[in-house]
């Protein structure tokens, strides 16, 4: 039988010299943040070295909180769908086919056609104070042109009139143009669009068959080819995303196109990287929270009303909403949280001005 004195003097010296059975203090998340344990865990304070213990029964230890990384916060993803709403504020003559350029929260329209004939008209639009007056006048007259906004450089490339051009125009603030370079070749019904500094014109045609030549400028009088299309179309839809212009269907040789081709003028690559579910051409594209959409455009001549979000990666369509009417060959601009699709192509060419976005 073990004498009872000498048994509890032999647990009190051993507690006294371990510090006792102390529960583990909450785990700190690799990022920093807040701790993070055990619900309902206790931490209790760490024994001084002088601190004696109780000679009662200790509890029984806490199990250790298994560590966790705080999660990360789930970003609130854009809404999808963009209600379209058409402004009191219409285009002074009807308008499609031109180009348009942002200053500060202004849309700058220049050229196109008036459904009579080409006009070099330059037109200053603000569409939250619903106001539109004459700013200026092309150096020359075009319509199918395509535009890059090179900081304050405004670039007007190619289009025409009675005949595809190649006069490379620059715009300044104050409305004047003037003809600075000539495109390699004569070309219409293209695209432009600035990355990082330097005008990329892709798609169009002279008066032959669509151009496959991709160019590059920075000041609209020197011209660099870096790639071919491996589609060459014309009328395609074009944006910017992730550092790429992406051309969205168009018109080739042999008809309506659902390719979907990425320009990555670093590399000085165009591949096709995906198809759209259906052919589609003369439609407009623009890049909203992130996301790409493509609204309009015509499908074996039809003129469209739909507004859809692509993955330019799968080609994967999304329904994201409808315009108030068809349109076609209108140009569209982002300014903040809101699209703006000016002017286009129904029965006949348009005067309105549509805002895009989450809410309305």
């Amino acid at each position: 039988m073990t004498n009872r004195p000498a048994a509890v003097l032999l647990v009190a010296l051993l507690m006294a010299g371990c510090g006792g059975p102390a529960t583990p203090g909450p785990s700190t998340s690799p990022g920093g943040g807040q701790p993070s344990g055990t619900p309902g865990a206790v931490a209790l304070a760490s024994a001084s070295p002088s601190a004696r213990p109780s000679p009662t029964p200790a509890p029984s230890a806490v199990p250790s909180p298994t560590p966790t990384r705080a999660p990360s916060p789930t970003p609130t993803a854009a809404p999808l769908a963009l209600t379209a709403t058409t402004l009191a504020v219409h285009t002074p003559t009807h308008l499609s086919r031109m180009v348009v350029f942002i200053d500060g929260g202004t849309l700058v329209v220049c050229g196109g056609w008036n459904g009579s004939g080409t006009t070099g008209a330059i037109v200053r639009l603000d569409p939250v104070a619903g106001t539109i007056a004459q700013a200026g006048s092309l150096a020359t007259a075009v319509h199918d042109a395509a535009g890059a906004q090179l900081g304050d450089l405004w670039l007007v490339v190619g289009g025409g009139a009675a005949a595809p051009g190649a006069a490379a125009q620059v715009v300044d603030r104050s409305g004047v143009a003037k003809v600075v370079g000539q495109l390699p070749a004569t070309r219409a019904d293209h695209v432009a669009a600035a990355i990082n500094g330097t005008a990329v014109i892709a798609g169009g045609a002279g008066t032959g068959a669509a151009d496959p030549r991709v160019l590059v400028t920075t000041d609209g009088v020197t011209f660099t080819i870096i790639a071919a299309l491996p589609v060459a179309v014309r009328y395609p839809a074009a944006a910017v995303l992730g550092g790429k212009l992406y051309l969205l269907g168009g018109e080739t040789a042999s008809g309506e196109t659902a390719s979907i081709q990425a320009i990555d003028p670093v590399a000085g690559t165009a591949v096709e990287v995906a198809r759209l579910p259906a052919p589609l051409s003369h439609a407009m594209a623009f890049v909203l929270n992130g996301r790409l959409y493509v609204a309009g455009g015509r499908r074996a001549g039809v003129a469209l009303k739909d507004i859809v979000a692509v993955d330019p990666a799968t080609g994967a369509v999304t329904a994201a909403g409808q315009l108030p009417a068809t349109a076609s060959d209108g140009v569209a601009a982002v300014i903040g949280q809101k699209a703006y699709l000016i002017g286009g192509e129904r029965d006949q060419v348009l005067d309105t001005v549509v805002a895009l976005g989450a809410g309305g």
